[in-house]
């Protein structure tokens, strides 16, 4: 689904986006694959199982801080998967507990949560109940503490229903977000050098992967195409000053393909991404550069329109991985995403792309330690 923004809407996202990034890298992630709906029927802003809708009115009244804290709340609804995990619950009870855990895990993040939102002390107010803490918080214990006559704000109510009143099963949206939460805490680990708090490591388990790697690359495209998500990249020119700042958008998808070449890959793994990249090229009308590597840049094809020709690539020795962002650093681009078809074995870039990655890996491989990934496997092999 591709919608136009107005410009002030764009501005106000894009502000509160900077914010965003800047506090939370895992959340900074989430926000980078989240397209955004215009819709004056959500009191200020919500969410269905894949897509968040703001309120072009009331959301570019609020201050940058308070957009940030909007924006960063409804991302991790989407990312924790609340709407599915709702079930058979009652909706005003489920979207108190939700928002219970979003904004104690916003608060430990600094962010400035809204007063008319329920939060910790609120509830223990409220209810006069005691909770955990965040690392034992679960929306579905704190369910079962809500009296069933328990009414939410209407300005909180951020959960949307299906025409039914029921959350549909999604198995789509709930494949793509659990993709999405899985590369983003990859990303966290990363940036933050070190373990990930015990709650995000426990709904990484919930939420763990279980995609084929044709799917995964066509969601990893699809996240690209977004009209907000490429607005909102970073621009990597400002990084060296430690400032993030907005991307323009782009009228045609920009993608570089990165080939590791040192032996690992067999032709029938080529032939199969090959195949299923073609396919995305020509339904996305994307400019693709091909980068063929091992332990430098030794190829360069700019504008293919189709790989089909590569049954094999050639190479061999060790792999290094920087070559590849610091060949796509000097050619001064902002690619919309990087596809990585590779063992994984290697010595990674020190620093962080500014664009998203997916890492296509050969069955017997080693795990990067950021991004989208996904294993290769052919069918009828196991």
């Amino acid at each position: 689904m591709k919608t136009s923004l107005s410009s002030e809407l764009k501005e106000a996202i894009t502000e509160a986006r900077v914010v965003a990034l800047e506090t939370s890298p895992f959340l900074g992630y989430i926000m980078l694959s989240i397209e955004i709906i215009p819709d004056k029927s959500v009191p200020i802003a919500a969410v269905d199982e894949r897509y968040m809708y703001i309120n072009p009115v009331t959301f570019p009244e609020f201050t940058i801080s308070h957009r940030s804290t909007i924006l960063a709340h409804e991302a991790m609804h989407l990312a924790l998967r609340h709407i599915p995990r709702r079930a058979w619950r009652d909706t005003d009870k489920w979207n108190i507990a939700c928002d219970v855990v979003v904004n104690e895990i916003l608060q430990n993040s600094n962010y400035n949560i809204p007063s008319w939102t329920y939060t910790r002390d609120s509830f223990h107010e409220k209810y006069n109940v005691s909770l955990p803490g965040l690392d034992d918080l679960t929306p579905e214990f704190i369910y079962t503490l809500i009296p069933d006559d328990a009414e939410n704000n209407a300005s909180a109510a951020d959960l949307m229903k299906s025409a039914n009143g029921a959350p549909s099963a999604g198995s789509a949206s709930e494949t793509y977000w659990r993709g999405v939460l899985a590369a983003a805490a990859d990303y966290a680990r990363y940036s933050q050098f070190g373990r990930l708090p015990a709650w995000l490591e426990r709904e990484i388990h919930i939420s763990a992967p279980e995609v084929t790697w044709e799917t995964m690359l066509a969601m990893f495209v699809g996240m690209t195409l977004s009209d907000t998500r490429s607005f909102a990249r970073p621009a990597r020119r400002h990084l060296w000053r430690n400032m993030i700042m907005p991307a323009n958008s782009a009228t045609r998808l920009n993608l570089f393909v990165a080939l590791d070449s040192s032996g690992s890959i067999s032709s029938a793994e080529l032939s199969a991404f090959a195949a299923e990249l073609n396919a995305i090229i020509r339904a996305n009308d994307a400019r693709v550069t091909l980068l063929v590597h091992d332990a430098e840049v030794t190829q360069v094809i700019e504008n293919v329109e189709t790989l089909a020709p590569l049954r094999s690539i050639h190479g061999g020795g060790g792999t290094l991985f920087y070559p590849v962002t610091d060949e796509i650093y000097k050619r001064n681009d902002n690619p919309d995403g990087l596809i990585w078809l590779t063992d994984g074995f290697g010595e990674y870039p020190e620093n962080l792309p500014s664009y998203p990655v997916l890492w296509v890996l050969t069955p017997e491989h080693q795990k990067p330690p950021w991004g989208w990934q996904v294993v290769l496997k052919l069918r009828g092999r196991r």
